[in-house]
């Protein structure tokens, strides 16, 4: 038996050593692929040194392994620790793996440089600290994904004390499907709130500021049945459970709403239009979870946030510009209506929402104020507005009705990322597509189609242009 449990233990290091070379060989591959930015190149080195501490220790499990050989033939609980050890190693190679699948999507094949131009643009003058790449990935998900912090706790469960790298590297993730949709694109400005929040910690100075939760005992039980049920009626839910839960939850929901306001500040009607578009798509409007507040409840948030800006008051005079007037009417139209359909329930409904639901959306109404006082705080002037909208928008449809990148405002004059992406708003949310696609002679699909080649090129365009001008 004994003889057996060394030869089990020989056997996982060997195999686990086999998985570092493969891993490393991997590793060298993707060094040779090309990138849109340099941020993969320096995950890989991060990743390899990682791996190559792993390996260090591997071998000296190995050398232990023949060095001891006799003591450890009669040492059956020895060998149990170096295949517990050696067991530790690989795991951390197996989660290592899931990095080179995000940086294999992050080529230049499947990640174009127009939208690496778009976030580049966002994140102008927001001085993020972090580098950052995109992941391609499938469905209709966004995600903001802080790479070093995984780094670093797979270091840590190395029993390495210092970072990995004083390159922080954080991963945006888009739909795969829709990398050709510069609207769809807007929806990055939520991941880019979530960045912010990390660096800047928006909702920990929000959450520091709020008077200590406490829970009545009415309120302690209603918390606990939810959560019995969520997790299933055998388990025991404690008291510390309860409040943990319940402030990690009004945490989560308001990084959501910071992110969202973020998306609003940088993007304005874009934003909105499109997160209230795509979530009605893919979830039932008035469903919550611990992760998320309902669609109709964070659209609602940012429709008076739009209204705080006086987007409103624009959008209702958009019909009386020359270069709108019906399209200037129909974007109103449609803001009216997503104005109506924030506000048909803004309470959440019985139906959709837990007690705990309930209860962190009073809280979350409580703090808006505040929370939109720190993201304006970070912001200050950066961002988009109602003033850029009426002045910049106009001028970028005409330019996109005569199938024109719209890439500036005047000659010599770069358009702005926001004002670019709302303009090709206006032909998605309005009849303005037919225009182009009675110039084409196309179906309305191939019109959006060239509509968003034609935003996408505009940002291009004038990114390239903006690079100019600095570099004078």
């Amino acid at each position: 038996m004994v003889n057996n449990y060394y030869s089990l233990a020989r056997s996982v290091v060997l195999s686990s050593r086999q998985d570092v070379f493969l891993y490393n060989e991997r590793l060298d591959d993707l060094l040779l692929q090309d990138y849109p930015f340099e941020s993969p190149r320096e995950l890989i080195v991060q990743a390899r040194r990682l791996v190559n501490l792993i390996d260090r220790d591997l071998e000296t499990l190995q050398t232990q392994l023949e060095e001891e050989k006799k003591q450890l033939l009669t040492d059956e609980g020895l060998c149990e620790d170096i295949i517990d050890s050696a067991r530790i190693k690989s795991q951390s190679i197996g989660a290592l793996l899931s990095i080179t699948r995000m940086i294999e999507v992050s080529t230049r094949e499947y990640t174009p440089q127009h939208a690496v131009m778009f976030v580049h643009r966002l994140i102008d003058g927001l001085n993020l600290r972090a580098a950052f790449f995109l992941n391609p990935i499938p469905g209709l998900n966004f995600s903001y994904f802080n790479i070093s912090r995984f780094l670093d706790r797979v270091s840590r469960a190395l029993g390495e004390a210092e970072r990995v790298s004083e390159t922080k590297i954080v991963i945006l993730s888009f739909p795969q499907t829709h990398q050709s949709d510069p609207i769809i694109h807007s929806l990055l400005a939520h991941e880019i709130g979530h960045w912010i929040n990390d660096e800047r910690k928006i909702v920990e100075n929000v959450f520091a500021r709020m008077v200590p939760i406490t829970l009545g005992r009415e309120q302690v039980e209603f918390i606990r049945a939810d959560i019995q049920r969520r997790i299933g009626a055998g388990r025991i839910v404690r008291e510390s459970d309860i409040m943990s839960e319940f402030v990690e939850q009004v945490q989560k929901w308001l990084a959501e709403v910071a992110s969202d306001l973020v998306g609003t500040r940088l993007l304005g009607p874009a934003f909105v239009f499109t997160l209230a578009n795509l979530l009605s798509r893919i979830q039932d409007p008035d469903a919550c979870s611990s992760d998320y507040p309902s669609t109709r409840m964070r659209a609602k948030i940012q429709i008076e946030e739009l209204e705080r800006h006086k987007y409103g008051e624009m959008l209702a005079g958009l019909a009386s510009q020359t270069s709108l007037k019906e399209s200037g009417g129909e974007l109103s139209n449609h803001y009216i209506a997503l104005k109506q359909f924030a506000s048909s329930n803004s309470q959440l409904p019985p139906a959709m929402a837990s007690h705990l639901d309930s209860m962190v959306f009073d809280l979350l109404q409580g703090h808006l104020l505040d929370l939109k006082r720190e993201v304006d705080l970070i912001l200050g002037e950066l961002g988009f507005s109602s003033a850029m909208f009426r002045e910049d928008v106009p001028r970028l449809v005409s330019q996109l009705a005569a199938l024109v990148p719209p890439c500036e405002i005047k000659i010599g004059e770069p358009a702005s990322v926001a004002s670019i992406v709302n303009s090709g708003l206006v032909f998605m949310e309005t009849s303005a597509i037919e225009k182009v696609r009675n110039l084409l002679k196309d179906d309305v699909i191939d019109a959006r189609q060239n509509v968003n080649a034609l935003t996408f090129k505009a940002i291009e365009l004038s990114t390239i242009e903006r690079d100019m001008e600095k570099s004078d």
